[in-house]
């Protein structure tokens, strides 16, 4: 397995530039199958709408270590889950725009894991800023996978009145989680209508 970059490369041409976060994770373990696993932070700087960024998997692991990658802008998740692909890249395309960095942003690629393969990173090998394409070797540490019997939670069929009148107190959605193993903490809960 190659070293994690310890020295990121940025583009000397674009309207935007990218390097590791500064408060990238460190390497570390991940317990699989786990959700919301943060693997690297990159910071766009410059100005420029992004509308495509590509990732290549490394380490000792599989493309199927995970099902899905996302791409957040702090807790706000940018993308659908997207996998990796045969030739162990992953990406990311939205024609009107996946972000837009004015001054500086930063980006945390997130995945679900579902073994626990040796270890696992993202590098940004590419990106498409202001319609100028970049080519860039920016690696997110290297992660390593282990076993655990994990606490599970698990949301039972959503109910709500289903109603589109206007009013007060309207139940519009509602669900129980069962929790089984241990204690587990609720992070985040993200609702689309």
């Amino acid at each position: 397995s190659m070293a994690p970059s310890t020295t990121p490369v940025t583009p000397t041409t674009g309207p935007v530039t990218v390097a590791l976060a500064t408060d990238n994770p460190a390497s570390g373990s991940f317990i699989a199958p786990a959700s919301g696993v943060q693997f690297a932070k990159f910071t766009f700087s410059g100005s420029g709408t992004v509308t495509s960024l590509k990732l290549m998997r490394k380490g000792v692991s599989s493309s199927s270590t995970v099902n899905n990658v996302y791409l957040y802008d702090g807790a706000t998740r940018l993308t659908d889950g997207a996998s990796i692909g045969s030739d162990n890249t992953v990406t990311f395309n939205a024609v009107g725009g996946l972000f837009t960095v004015a001054g500086s942003k930063t980006i945390t690629v997130v995945a679900d894991t579902l073994v626990a393969d040796y270890s696992l990173a993202f590098a940004l090998t590419s990106y498409t800023a202001g319609g100028v394409a970049n080519t860039v070797n920016v690696s997110g540490n290297e992660m390593y996978g282990a076993s655990a019997t994990l606490a599970t939670a698990a949301m039972s069929a959503s109910t709500g009145s289903g109603s589109t009148d206007a009013g007060l107190d309207i139940n519009v959605w509602q669900s129980t989680a069962s929790v089984s193993t241990r204690d587990v903490i609720l992070k985040s809960l993200a609702l689309r209508q």
